[in-house]
């Protein structure tokens, strides 16, 4: 019973910190909120490392969504970091050093970015990052899968 008790309260607690919202990375704190975009930011182990030609660090969290304000119009990421995907005779890396994407991001609103894999999904509104439930675009990215 102790067993059961300790792997529902781990799973309770995974559950609890990949649902967290980090404090807001804001951008140009003299633009008014209507003239910025919520971006959450899950970074699952790919981060953003330079935002239109500059280079940044934005110090995101691991775990549950990153909140970004930047200025409306497009917006080009370049991106950094691994993910690893492996299943029954298969296991692939996929290493985003040096991958860029662009998106129009509109006023006012709020989206989700989610590398994951292969693709970046982009999804309105505030979401998990997972599925097809409010996506707007998943990006695929040129790379070699090694």
């Amino acid at each position: 019973m102790k067993k059961l008790s300790f792997i529902c309260f781990v799973l309770w607690a995974v559950t609890i910190c990949g649902c967290v919202t980090h404090p807001a990375i804001v951008w140009n704190e003299s633009l008014p909120d209507e003239e910025m975009v919520t971006i959450y930011w899950i970074t699952a182990g790919v981060n953003p490392v330079s935002y239109n030609g500059i280079n940044i660090d934005w110090n995101l969290k691991k775990t549950g969504w990153n909140p970004i304000k930047i200025p409306e119009g497009v917006v080009t990421f370049e991106l950094k970091g691994k993910q690893y995907d492996s299943g029954p005779g298969y296991r692939y890396v996929y290493n985003w050093d040096g991958i860029s994407f662009s998106f129009n991001f509109e006023k006012g609103r709020e989206y989700t970015v989610s590398p994951l894999y292969a693709t970046i999904n982009v999804y309105d509104g505030k979401s998990n990052g997972m599925g097809k439930k409010n996506l707007i675009e998943a990006i695929r990215p040129e790379w070699e899968r090694k």
